[in-house]
């Protein structure tokens, strides 16, 4: 516990750029939806806009570790956080798809390879026997970030003002890192333009940010479109989904001790079922109270998923550096390729069998990845 602390004390600086990067963020990425929704676009057609954003995630993976290497962590994070702001605020400039889906693009892009610098940048700095505790901080850091995003959201800004505020938060977010004295990681040395190394993420890690990649996005971009297909109205989106970010921060504070105790996949089936129970009653429910309350429990089942997975596939690695960044860039690409389907694919099924085809799609990836987690040794950590 005390080791876990200091830890965390040491990257502060780092976990408070983020949240107020996490808050912009969730203005950006959740009001999308809503708008696109309003004006008359289609589930297909949103998810399809959306997908451009995981296309630019994808495409960081092949250029950020070598930015990384020619930059340092602090200055590469000052330049991909000062782009994504700029490019928040576009957004207010207009309103056609294609412009948007350009914005996007360089939105996902910049994002994820701001995930790619942080993730690499904590898991450099602590041991795997601490490693799960101190990732669910950073996990409560987003989903505490993302639900105060979401319920500024609900207060009804104009468009202007959401982007404005995202732009806003997102700069702030450079103050800590550049302001405040600490010690980030070596920089790793350089590495050239390549595609991410894949083949070197253990089976179980893969399954589950793929499954991550799919639920945890899917549920970011297409939330408000199943709250709205259910015929419920705007103000209702933040309840949902601040319920369900209320869960996922509730699952942070048990999931890191449950993992580096007991392993990460006793962690993942246990979350699992908790999403798996939740999905099957939100099927039969009838009331919004209970919704919520459910949304909450489908938070606590799928938003823990990321940080065990990262947790399980940095358990075979050792020291820090550019294996760190290989790895942060190998699981990003995975992850980010599992979330350009998921808008798709959820669309699609809302779509065919309307707003529960958003629940199907968690349902089936929760069974699958509960039944792929049995068949898979737990595996003792390099320390």
């Amino acid at each position: 516990m005390f080791e876990s602390m200091r830890a965390a004390r040491s990257l502060s600086p780092l976990f408070l750029g983020i949240f107020f990067m996490f808050i912009g963020d969730a203005l950006v990425i959740a009001s999308a939806g809503i708008m696109l929704k309003e004006s008359g676009h289609s589930e297909l057609e949103i998810g399809l806009i959306s997908a451009f954003f995981f296309l630019g995630a994808i495409f960081s993976g092949f250029f950020v570790p070598y930015i990384i290497g020619a930059l340092s962590y602090v200055r590469a994070y000052a330049v991909f956080t000062a782009l994504f702001g700029i490019a928040a605020m576009l957004h207010d400039l207009g309103s056609n798809l294609v412009y948007w889906a350009i914005l996007r693009f360089i939105l996902g892009f910049c994002y994820y390879a701001l995930l790619m610098i942080i993730e690499s940048w904590i898991n450099s700095k602590i041991t795997n026997s601490i490693r799960s505790r101190v990732l669910a901080i950073y996990e409560a850091v987003f989903y505490g970030a993302f639900a105060i995003g979401v319920i500024i959201l609900a207060l009804n800004f104009g468009t202007m003002k959401v982007f404005v505020l995202s732009a806003f938060f997102i700069i702030l977010a450079l103050l800590p890192v550049n302001l405040i004295r600490f010690n980030p990681p070596r920089v790793p040395a350089r590495m050239r333009v390549s595609m991410p190394q894949i083949s070197i993420v253990p089976p179980l890690a893969f399954a589950t940010v793929v499954c991550a990649g799919i639920l945890i996005n899917g549920f970011f971009s297409m939330a408000s479109v199943f709250v709205l297909s259910a015929g419920l109205g705007v103000g209702s989106v933040g309840a949902f989904m601040g319920s369900a970010m209320a869960g996922g921060f509730l699952a942070q504070l048990v999931c890191g001790t449950i993992s580096d105790k007991f392993g990460r996949k006793r962690a993942i089936m246990i979350v699992c079922a908790v999403g798996l129970t939740s999905c099957t009653a939100l099927f039969f429910a009838k009331s919004f109270i209970l919704t919520c309350a459910l949304a909450l429990l489908l938070g606590f089942g799928a938003f823990p998923l990321y940080s065990l997975a990262i947790a399980r596939a940095n358990d075979s690695i050792t020291g820090e550096g550019a294996s760190r960044v290989q790895i942060s860039a190998a699981m990003l690409f995975i992850y980010s390729s599992a979330s350009l389907c998921s808008p798709l694919i959820i669309g699609a099924m809302m779509k065919f069998l309307g707003a529960n085809g958003f629940i199907w799609v968690f349902f089936a990836a929760m069974s699958f990845l509960f039944i792929f987690a049995i068949f898979r040794p737990e595996i003792a950590p390099k320390r």
